[in-house]
Parts: structure tokens; sequence; C-alpha cells
């Protein structure tokens, strides 16, 4: 059983690192949002009153809310990602990865603050933390779902993946 309150310094060290790392490449690599002051991470056990929220920096305040609604629509949906229901037109982004235990336990975790990308990929790395998993392992339980996942983390010198392969 995931304890999910337990370790919580790890997701925000984690987190910490990966959205200085984000939001310090240059401008020709990578497009500045609008509020980029931090990002709202929640992660959640489906059908537990299991849940927890980590601020890495000063996220909006929007954050919080578009974290909740990544999570709850994924579940909603009954999608991998909430990418599989994005539509920005409507506000329904990306950010939020889901992780099937062996038991069936389906684990969330959505971020918000930075660009829908951004937020998949610490997505990703808070889970592998979280679980004591791999990098490849949260990507190839979402891929092994049929879950969307942005190309980005697959191009050879993209930003996103150096990231990735900096935590695999």
């Amino acid at each position: 059983m995931i304890e999910i309150n337990k370790d919580l310094q790890i997701i925000q060290s984690v987190g910490i690192e990966a959205f200085d790392y984000i939001t310090t490449i240059p401008e020709t690599q990578r497009k500045k949002g609008g509020d980029e002051g931090g990002v709202h991470i929640m992660l959640r056990i489906l059908w537990m009153k299991g849940m927890v929220h980590v601020l890495v920096n000063l996220p909006s305040p929007l954050a919080h809310d578009y974290a909740v609604e990544k999570s709850v629509r994924t579940e909603i949906m009954e999608d991998v990602t909430s990418q599989d229901s994005e539509d920005t037109d409507i506000f329904h982004y990306r950010g939020c990865v889901s992780y099937k235990l062996p038991d069936g336990t389906i684990i969330h975790c959505a971020v918000s603050g930075l660009f829908g990308t951004e937020d998949v990929t610490i997505a990703i790395i808070v889970m592998a933390k979280k679980l004591g998993v791999t990098v490849d392992d949260v990507i190839n339980n979402i891929k092994q779902r049929s879950g969307s996942l942005p190309e980005e983390i697959f191009q050879e010198g993209h930003y996103l993946k150096v990231l990735l392969d900096t935590y695999r």
C-alpha cells in the first residue's frame, strides 16, 4: 500500500529541481509563459481518501484548480493521462499522468503552473520518485494502457527529454 502523505520533501525537492531547470532554459530554446512563479503538484490514489498537494515556489492561485481538474477529468473520462482528453479551447490541459500498480490501484500525479508538456514531464519525474520506480517504468505503464504523452519527451536534444534523462 502506498502512503501518499510520506516523503513530501522528496516530492518538493524533485519539483524544485525540475521547475528550476525548465524556467532557466534560454528563450532561444524555450518560450516563456505567463506566470511562472511555481507549480502545484497533486498526488492522489483513486477511489480512496489519499491525496496530497505540494507547492513548488509560488504557483498562481489557478494552478491548484487546474491540477485538480486535470486529475478529476482523467478519472471521469477513464483516461490514462489528461492529454487523452485535452481541449485547450475549453481550458482542459495536459499535465496529469496515472500509474497502475499490479494490485489495480491507480495513482494520479497532476502538475500545473507551466506549459502542459512541462507539467507532464514534472509529473512523470515526481511519480517515478514517489513510487520508487524508473522514469521509463512510468512512461511504459502509460504507453501499455494506451495513454498519450507529449512527443517532445522522446525527441533527442529536446530540453524535456534531457530533463527526463537526468532522472533515468
